[in-house]
């Protein structure tokens, strides 16, 4: 209530906050600093990145469901970079470990990074 300004990301977002709670925020597209990141002359690798919290609202499930439909010869690893551990205990989350035994069961391969700098 005390902010003077609210930004969002999207023109949906924009429209939901207008529509559930009468603001009118500014949309402000994300950006990234090309200074910084650029394309290397790495060679390129197949895999599937998913970046984001470790969070059941991201649907990694769906992800490794989706992966492992990919014949096997041509299937990409999947490269996670997220936080995996919990706030209150410091210990790997009950979803990193869950997400993981799924991937196994399915013949997905999988590499959880997690607390990366930028």
């Amino acid at each position: 209530r005390a902010a003077t300004r609210m930004l969002v990301n999207s023109l949906y977002s924009r429209e939901v906050i207008v529509r559930e709670y009468g603001i009118n925020p500014f949309v402000c597209y994300l950006g990234v600093d090309h200074l910084q990141y650029r394309p290397s002359s790495v060679p390129r690798e197949r895999h599937v990145v998913a970046v984001g919290a470790l969070a059941p609202l991201k649907r990694y499930d769906f992800l490794i469901d989706a992966i492992a439909t990919i014949p096997k010869d041509r299937r990409p690893p999947l490269h996670i970079y997220g936080s995996t551990l919990t706030a209150e205990t410091g210990r790997e989350s009950v979803l990193s470990v869950a997400i993981k035994e799924q991937a196994k069961a399915q013949g997905v391969e999988i590499v959880v990074n997690s607390d990366l700098s930028d």
